[in-house]
This record gives structure tokens, sequence and C-alpha cells, in this order.
């Protein structure tokens, strides 16, 4: 059963997060989101993979899928996640906004992806950034 969960829950996320489910925390106003000097909005968090000649690292991009999984079905969180492909070998950013958490909450899925994607040298992790401009 939980097999199943988890393959509907990764098949919406292949779809782009952008809902996720209802969130029992409280939701913030979009005016308080963060803002550039030109008008972009800040994520909380951007991720991205990228390759050096070989491909993304694979093994994180879905250990990130799963820890936004996770928080979207387990703990009943909305986790919005904008992704960003940019280049030919499968690069991608994940730009993750968590407006709809409360302040411990977010701390503590950033560090959670930070601790969960540190070892692999093929991620960057930013915080409070715009996500990258899509590749036309």
């Amino acid at each position: 059963m939980e097999s199943l969960i988890r393959t509907i829950a990764l098949a919406l996320l292949m779809g782009g997060v952008s809902g996720g489910c209802r969130t029992t925390e409280k939701n913030v106003n979009s005016s308080q989101q963060q803002i550039t000097s030109s008008g972009e909005k800040k994520y909380h968090l951007v991720v991205s993979f990228f390759s050096v000649a070989y491909g993304i690292d694979h093994k994180a991009k879905a250990a990130l899928d799963n820890l936004i999984i996770e928080d979207t079905t387990t703990h009943k969180r909305k986790i919005v996640v904008e992704k960003t492909p940019w280049g030919r070998e499968g690069e991608v950013d994940y730009c993750i906004d968590l407006q709809y958490l409360e302040k411990k909450n977010q701390n503590e899925f950033i560090n959670k992806a930070k601790t969960l994607l540190s070892s692999s040298n093929l991620v960057h992790i930013k915080e409070n950034e715009p996500c990258r401009k899509p590749v036309r």
C-alpha cells in the first residue's frame, strides 16, 4: 500500500508539485514573500542539478523528490516546486517555495535537503534566490 501511495505521489511530482496536499500550517500572505529589486520572486531554496559531461546525479534528484513527497503526503505540508530545465544532460533547477509552512518547518525542510544533498558534487544549493529563467 505504501509503495502505491509513493508511486502516485511521484507521478504527481513528475507533473510538477504545484499544489501538494492541503496544509495544516499557517498560510502566509503572498505579499510577505521576498521580491528582488528587479521584481523577481525569491525562493526559499533553489537546488541546481548540474552536469560535467556525464549527466546529473539522478540519485540525489530522486532523494530530493522523495523528501518533497514525504513532506507533502506524510506531514500534509504544502510545498510548491517549480522545475526549470536548462541543459542538454538533464540539468534542472528546483525552485522551492515554502511560504505555506511555518518558519520552524521551513528551516527543518531546508536543513533536511542540505543534509540529504551534501554528499553530491553535482548539486548547488542556494537560499533566498530567484529562479533561473527558462531556456528557450
